[in-house]
């Protein structure tokens, strides 16, 4: 088990010493093979997208005469326009939730010293589910954002766990995996900023690398931020969900 930690450079730490146990050949190579299937997913679904958009002839907003001005038609074209729209943020939102969800797994599993290629896989049967958590959660960020910025971002915080959360317990409810990233952060978000914080320097690398620095500095963030929901359990006396759900 791992001792507490209050630094970034402590959560880092343990993030680089475990990634260093045969962790970084099993999550890079599942990030490469995710990254490839979200780049072609995106890419069928766009192509679909413009396919419909022209044999309906959404391409071009139409100039309708005076007669053709209805309700009805303009409803028509906004109904098609936004089904077609559709056709290429629906896939996108499951292969991207997937995708988080099985580098969450991956992480954890890091931790834990149980990585294999697989955990990146894993996200994939947990696609809708993973999807819908990530937009409750978003509305909430939205509605707390509408008052000001500041709690927009601590709502964004409180919400954070709910990757790790869903790894551990895939058939809870999503408002349920939401309160409890809610309790367990309770305290803790000013620190997970400073460990997000602490990556922009590795971020800027990405960019001088020409995103090709992702695939080292995403497994490292995300197994730190792993390191830290691992920290909460061990500071949390009733652990993950306490006794309603079990530990």
């Amino acid at each position: 088990m791992l001792g507490r930690m209050e630094r970034a450079r402590d959560f880092r730490a343990a993030a680089w010493d475990e990634l260093g146990k045969s962790g970084w050949t099993p999550f890079m190579l599942g990030m490469i093979f995710c990254m490839a299937t979200v780049m072609v997913v995106t890419f069928f679904a766009n192509s679909l997208t413009v396919a419909v958009m022209r044999a309906w002839g959404l391409v071009d907003v139409p100039a309708l005469e005076p007669s053709a001005r209805s309700i009805e038609a303009v409803l028509m074209y906004v109904g098609k326009y936004a089904f077609a729209l559709l056709l290429a943020v629906v896939p996108r939102l499951y292969i991207d939730s997937a995708v988080r969800y099985g580098f969450s797994s991956m992480a954890l599993a890091v931790m834990r010293r149980g990585a294999r290629f697989g955990h990146a896989l894993s996200g994939f049967g947990h696609g809708w589910s993973t999807a819908w958590l990530r937009m409750l959660a978003g509305i909430y960020i939205f509605f707390w954002s509408i008052l000001f910025i500041i709690p927009g971002i601590r709502a964004a915080y409180s919400y954070r766990m709910i990757m790790f959360l869903r790894v551990e317990r895939p058939e809870l409810p999503a408002d349920k995996i939401i309160s409890e990233s809610k309790r367990l952060m309770d305290g803790h978000r000013w620190k997970l900023f400073c460990l997000d914080f602490s990556f922009i320097g590795w971020y800027i690398l990405v960019v001088l690398t020409f995103g090709l620095g992702l695939v080292f500095v995403l497994p490292y963030h995300y197994t730190s931020c792993a390191a830290f929901y691992e920290d909460l359990l061990n500071r949390d006396e009733a652990g993950a969900f306490g006794e309603e759900y079990g530990a």
